[in-house]
């Protein structure tokens, strides 16, 4: 009874976890409880999400080389982190309770995303409005084509940034796009701005992007 309600809980946390990016991949060691000194051993995971910080469910196989039983068929839940991922859970085939972590595709994800035109030199009427906490800058403007005020970042400022700069997309035109997923931001109307302030801009499916 213990093992069905495990077997349960996780299947439902998979069927609900986001996969607002798309299918995730791991690949590191897992320890199975039920299977004492021989419980080390190494899996490869697919994961609900493939986007960092985030909470994930997952399914995969594991081998144990020093144990008896040397294959393990596991469901998980976890969190992603930049380039890793820590997940425990249940392996159907040992009976067991696991943990597991390592490398997992989290910085893949913007690739997934649309990249929106925020080149500084399409753009006109640019205004600072904030500045994060993390210290990314957030402007006004029109697009030169445009009289629509917007509010968002500028490629080029990412492009200084190490942590930011995956987000700058260089266009086959010489433009640089930015995909805001990756840093947790939509762009939004100077309107909506002026009614809500950074709530506006936040996107909420990727919560812990920003750094108010």
């Amino acid at each position: 009874m213990k093992h069905l309600l495990s077997t349960t809980a996780l299947l439902s946390v998979l069927a609900v976890s986001p996969a607002f990016a798309g299918v995730g991949f791991m690949a590191g060691i897992q320890y199975d409880f039920g299977k004492g000194d021989g419980g080390f051993g190494i899996t490869a995971k697919a994961l609900t999400s493939d986007r960092q910080n985030q909470i994930v469910g997952a399914a995969g196989v594991g081998f144990f080389p020093f144990a008896d039983q040397k294959f393990g068929l596991d469901a998980d839940v976890g969190y992603t982190f930049d380039n890793g991922v820590v997940l425990g859970g249940y392996d159907f085939l040992n009976h067991s309770m696991d943990l597991a972590g390592g490398w997992a595709d989290t910085t893949s994800h913007h690739h997934h995303h649309i990249a929106v035109g925020s080149d500084r030199r399409l753009k006109r009427d640019i205004t600072l409005l904030a500045t994060l906490g993390n210290g990314m800058k957030i402007y006004s403007f029109r697009y030169k084509w445009s009289d629509d005020v917007h509010v968002g970042v500028m490629a080029q400022d990412l492009l200084t940034n190490r942590a930011w700069r995956k987000a700058a997309v260089l266009q086959p035109n010489g433009f640089y796009a930015v995909d805001y997923s990756a840093l947790g931001l939509k762009m939004c109307s100077l309107a909506d701005w002026n009614a809500r302030g950074l709530p506006a801009i936040e996107d909420v499916s990727y919560p812990f992007a920003i750094a108010a």
